[in-house]
């Protein structure tokens, strides 16, 4: 690939120790290639060493300084774009972290001959990961069968970002209706790939845990990492992910409220069940209100006045049947915690629904 416009991205946060070492090993490996840092502004100074290199690799080392972390994954697509605009041919992504081995960038290279989107995978028999935890290991792992699972893409690492994209192959990506963020553009990235014909192909790589600095995958990119494919495999349910999964919440610590009064009512308080499964309902209500307005549905605005006399409206309807079911099984003589339990089950999808569309509905000014 002698003749061929290699374009190796690298993107990087605090990297001042690695980045230096990097560039002249990738350089020693693929003497043709050329490499562009995308720096999310690091404080470290890792912007500063890069242009400190580039006199020295004139027209082959490239450097675009970005406003802030904006995160890994808009960090590469930030490359490819670059890679697209100044006709490069081949694309490969890899950590600034000496993670991803400039050695194997060969083998990425070879593979990409047949292949529009070769992937550097940890989990090919001939792989090897080495000085992991075995949470982070865990994590991995499942994160990776829970994304194949989901998206059935052909590969067998999801979440590595050592790949090398062919130009047509990024060419044909909607880089503007990629939404997910962190590792999880990677996820992305195939799905949209898969789904317009690409071929794939995977290569084995040692991956060596971060031999210097901290790491930057957070908690909330690994919870991402998750709900986002999703989001990726059902689009068109994304905007109820969130709020499904925070309603969830609210309705839990209801359901906890609702079913703890009810117990200690029966039990000290020796309240007829019919009577205790009232009062327990009405208890909750208040909390599953303010949960609702201030977590699920806080970025919906209107009148707290009109959306309390909807949600009244609405809960009142949820409260005769939260009563009624659980009185009906009572009477047919199952438990009356089983009767509470199926009753709230039972109700919990209508107060969903009526929620999103009509106590906190999107006003037309919200989009």
């Amino acid at each position: 690939m002698v003749n061929e416009r290699i374009l190796i991205i690298i993107p990087s946060f605090n990297e001042r120790e690695n980045i230096a070492q990097l560039i002249e090993a990738i350089f020693r490996e693929q003497p043709e290639a050329c490499v562009l840092v995308v720096d999310d502004s690091s404080p470290d100074g890792t912007a500063k060493v890069v242009q400190e290199l580039q006199p020295r690799f004139p027209d082959r080392l490239q450097l675009l300084v970005r406003g802030g972390k904006g995160g890994r994954g808009s960090a590469v697509l930030e490359g490819l774009r670059y890679g697209l605009a100044h006709s490069y041919e081949y694309f490969i992504e890899m950590d600034a972290d000496f993670s991803h081995r400039p050695e194997e960038i060969s083998a990425l290279l070879k593979r990409s001959e047949s292949c529009d989107c070769v992937v550097g995978s940890r989990y090919l028999p001939q792989s090897e990961i080495r000085e992991w935890g075995w949470k982070r290991t865990f994590f991995s792992w499942f994160a990776n069968h829970f994304a194949h699972f989901v998206l059935g893409i052909p590969i067998s690492d999801y979440t590595n970002g050592f790949r090398c994209y062919r130009r047509r192959a990024v060419a044909a990506l909607d880089m503007d209706r990629i939404n997910a963020k962190g590792y999880v553009v990677l996820s992305e990235i195939a799905y949209q790939l898969y789904g317009k014909g690409m071929t794939f192909g995977e290569v084995p790589t040692l991956f060596i845990n971060r031999r210097r600095g901290i790491s930057n995958l957070t908690s909330k990119e690994i919870s991402e990492a998750f709900l986002s494919v999703f989001r990726i495999r059902f689009p068109r349910l994304a905007p109820h992910i969130d709020q499904g999964l925070k309603f969830a919440l609210s309705g839990g610590v209801g359901a906890v409220i609702d079913l703890g009064t009810l117990t200690a009512l029966v039990r000290i308080a020796h309240m007829r069940p019919e009577w205790a499964a009232t009062c327990s309902s009405f208890l909750s209500l208040l909390v599953v209100f303010l949960m609702n307005k201030f977590i699920t549905f806080r970025h919906r605005k209107g009148k707290a006045s009109a959306q309390i006399l909807k949600f009244g409206f609405v809960y009142a309807i949820a409260i005769c049947l939260n009563i009624g079911l659980s009185i009906f099984f009572i009477r047919l003589g199952v438990h009356y915690f089983i009767s509470k339990m199926l009753a709230i089950g039972i109700v919990m999808f209508y107060n969903y629904f009526m929620l999103h569309s009509f106590v906190f509905r999107r006003s037309s000014s919200q989009g």
